[in-house]
């Protein structure tokens, strides 16, 4: 497995979701280079060198000012009392360099305050109240290796000048992950939701890389004010070595009001066991990450809470891994994987989802051929991804407009984006677009210019009538890096009228970027999808007797009819000359026959039709590639 990961600069989009819901996030913490995993590239790599005050950032609040890692917020400008913390470290003397972090845990609005220990003292002026306090020591530095021991103050109340004295020694709980499979740490990602009064509340995270072993102080937590909630994460990776590679990603939620001993124990019948497959032509160093969420369409609500952040593994491309997930308290957590093909590409993702402990699944990444693939609704659960984009209908109208939502290059697996389209650099395409209304073109043009994420994206405005839509959809990509399923030629058809009052089933969205299910309906526009049988991870299968399982269907929340009709045809010179292969089935599921020579590029062409008058036809030139 290789280890040395390509830079790139996903995180950023996590970060700009957040922002996107009126989040406050402060810096994260940087995953510091240990000497055999150098930093993943996805994290935020933004926070500042030299000393840190304080590991634990305020990545959400409400009822409250969200401060920085940095140092303190605004004092009040008539503090009522001092509070002092004392603090020693593990030898029992008074410490220096040790970091005290407080967060006011009343209704009323005040800045966290940070300071380190000098002399064992830290010393705050702040008004009357109660609070909540994390003392950390040890390795605090930007790009420390060095333990991180946090004792945990679940609640101080000061109503005249207090004093109070923390013990490093009490943090004697390191968190450690037993798994059924050896694994090294990657990283450990922590969480604290400090709940307040009046429905406030503080969340903080705490990002450490897998070289930096971090220890807490186990408890019960008395509280009056509001309750104390902790969630550890975890990725975890299997030793260099022959066989396929492996991944764990781990989230461990405690109760309200405990602090747990930070020993983990999982059982593989207790894990979500996902076998990616990673189909590629080029062989290439790609990274993955794994990351989930509990559910909240608001990422500044306490319901989202315990987020993992994105992270796994180096890659050999083409090539398998196996991801575990799962943990005490996840069972309803969103899971989300994505990689990063070739070096200097962005990443390419797959939809939100829940997985369930015990179960099995197979997820084909880049599986060809690669053709205009929709979005897909894997669970219906609110959740901030909602904001990638993939949660409107590929083709959804509301009153006279037409939003259309296409994946030009994407492969079979329902929930997957990989389109990659650009204007330019390894991925560029070329290609066009058009729409018409009952034979007349309302709108078209360029349609990389059109693209949006590596997504195709448009919007045209239809007359009143109810009419026939046709719109095609055209694409070239040609490169060394994607020498199969280079082109796609596309046509829909379906009937459509004008929508008022509509409303799409739950988790479907009418606007892109925020959860609106009414005023729109999903467009009964036909899909295609492709499984070659024996396909190899390089995009080639054994030569003569093929065989290609077609299903046939409607967007997802469409009215969908009767699937009357399939063909498919094939081509080993481009599409010169065509030959109709065999096919069997009905119900939207058949099965394409023929006999293909060594060392020839099949280029397919597969026509549906519907009981309601709707169509898809559509080209994919040199959509896989037959062995010799």
């Amino acid at each position: 497995m290789d280890r040395h990961l390509p830079k790139l600069a996903v995180r950023s989009g996590v970060l700009a979701a957040l922002a996107a819901v009126g989040v406050t996030a402060g810096l994260l913490a940087p995953a510091s280079a240990a000497p055999s995993h150098p930093a993943s590239p996805w994290h935020d790599a933004r926070a500042p060198a030299g000393p840190r005050l304080g590991p634990w950032v305020v990545v959400a609040a409400r009822g409250g000012l969200a401060g920085t890692s940095g140092p303190s917020g605004p004092v009040p400008a008539t503090p009522d009392v001092v509070l002092t913390v004392k603090a020693t470290n593990l030898a029992g003397q008074p410490d220096t360099g040790g970091v005290i972090q407080v967060f006011s845990v009343d209704s009323a609005p005040m800045a966290p305050q940070s300071q380190q220990f000098a002399g064992g003292v830290a010393k705050f002026s702040i008004p009357a109240g109660h609070y909540f306090a994390l003392a950390s020591f040890g390795g605090l530095a930007s790009g420390s290796h060095a333990p991180v021991r946090t004792v945990i103050l679940p609640q101080i109340d000061v109503t005249a000048n207090t004093s109070v004295t923390v013990h490093e020694t009490s943090a004697d709980s390191k968190v450690t992950m037993v798994t059924p499979r050896p694994v090294a740490p990657i990283d450990t990602n922590i969480w604290f939701l400090r709940t307040r009064a009046s429905g406030a509340f503080w969340s903080l995270e705490g990002i450490f890389p897998g070289s930096q072993h971090v220890w807490f102080s186990p408890m019960h937590a008395t509280t009056t004010v509001g309750t104390l909630r902790m969630s550890v994460n975890q990725h975890l990776e299997s030793p260099p070595g022959r066989g396929v590679p492996y991944e764990y990603t781990l989230s461990f939620t405690s109760p309200p009001g405990i602090i747990p001993v930070q020993r983990h124990v999982v059982s593989a019948k207790g894990l979500a066991t996902i076998h990616e497959r990673f189909y590629q032509p080029v062989t290439s160093a790609g990274a993955w990450a794994f990351n989930g969420s509990f559910p909240g369409k608001n990422a500044n609500t306490d319901s989202w809470f315990g987020f993992i952040e994105p992270q796994g593994p180096g890659l050999h491309l083409p090539g398998r891994l196996t991801e575990y997930a799962g943990g005490q308290g996840s069972a309803r957590m969103e899971w989300k994987g994505q990689y990063a093909p070739f070096p200097g590409l962005p990443s390419v993702v797959g939809e939100v989802r829940l997985l369930r402990a015990g179960e099995h699944l197979t997820s084909n990444w880049g599986a060809y051929p690669l053709h205009p693939g929709v979005n897909a609704l894997l669970t219906t659960l609110p959740n901030m991804f909602w904001m990638d984009g993939a949660n409107i209908p590929s083709a959804v109208r509301a009153g006279n407009t037409l939003q259309l939502e296409v994946d030009p290059f994407d492969d079979n697996q329902p929930g997957h984006q990989i389109g990659l389209v650009t204007a330019s650099g390894p991925a560029k395409a070329t290609g066009t677009y058009q729409i018409d209304q009952n034979g007349a073109k309302v709108a078209g043009g360029d349609a990389v210019a059109a693209a949006k994420f590596g997504l195709f994206y448009t919007t045209a405005t239809l007359g009143a009538k109810p009419s026939t839509i046709r719109f095609s959809l055209n694409y070239t990509r040609t490169s060394t890096d994607f020498p199969l399923s280079t082109a796609t030629s596309t046509v829909w058809t379906w009937h459509s009228a004008p929508v008022s009052g509509g409303q799409v089933p739950p988790g479907w969205s009418c606007v892109r970027f925020t959860y609106q299910p009414h005023g729109c309906a999903a467009q009964p526009m036909m899909t295609l999808g492709y499984a070659v049988a024996r396909l190899r991870l390089d995009g080639t299968a054994p030569p003569g007797r093929q065989a290609i399982h077609l299903t046939v269907g409607h967007l997802k929340g469409a009215t969908a009819s009767a699937i009357t009709a399939a063909s498919v045809s094939v081509s080993f010179d481009g599409g010169t000359t065509w030959h109709k292969a065999r096919l069997s089935g009905h119900g939207g599921s058949y099965t394409a026959v023929f006999t293909a020579p060594a060392g020839t590029m099949v280029t397919l062409r597969t026509s549906a039709t519907d009981a309601a008058g709707g169509s898809v036809t559509e080209t994919i030139t040199s959509a896989y590639q037959i062995g010799s």
